[in-house]
């Protein structure tokens, strides 16, 4: 399998602060809708993955184009869980499915972004944790 790039947009459905952020909408869609949509324009990924314990999530997500290949587990699904234990679940998942990617940025689904234009120059800056392997 040739090497790949994914965005992983992590999107839990249990936020305390604001229920059900990922898919409230915002501007006549949901959130994620956005963080979906930057990560295809930007052209620098192969798949989008949506990692949520959430269906409702999952199938927004999947309406926007991202995949949701698996549904995240409790262990990463709680308040206490960082992106770096998010990621390393979805890295392997995607391995024990046969998926193999090269690189993997991570994109923030409560940031919606500014015009079509500039989302590679931004998806780029919230991309703060990519792993090279």
């Amino acid at each position: 399998m040739s090497a790949k790039a994914v965005a992983i947009i992590p999107a839990r459905g249990g936020s305390k602060r604001i229920p059900r952020k990922n898919i409230r909408p915002f501007e006549g869609k949901p959130i994620i809708a956005y963080s979906i949509e930057a990560a295809r324009a930007s052209g620098c990924f192969d798949t989008i993955l949506v990692s949520t314990d959430d269906p409702q999530i999952a199938e927004v997500a999947r309406s926007y184009g991202a995949d949701v290949p698996f549904m995240r587990s409790d262990r990463t699904s709680d308040d206490h869980s960082g992106l770096a234990e998010v990621a390393a679940e979805v890295i392997a998942q995607c391995e024990s499915q046969g998926d193999s990617y090269e690189t993997f940025a991570a994109s923030w689904p409560q940031l919606p972004l500014s015009p079509a234009q500039e989302s590679k120059r931004v998806l780029h800056y919230l991309s703060l944790l990519v792993w090279m392997r």
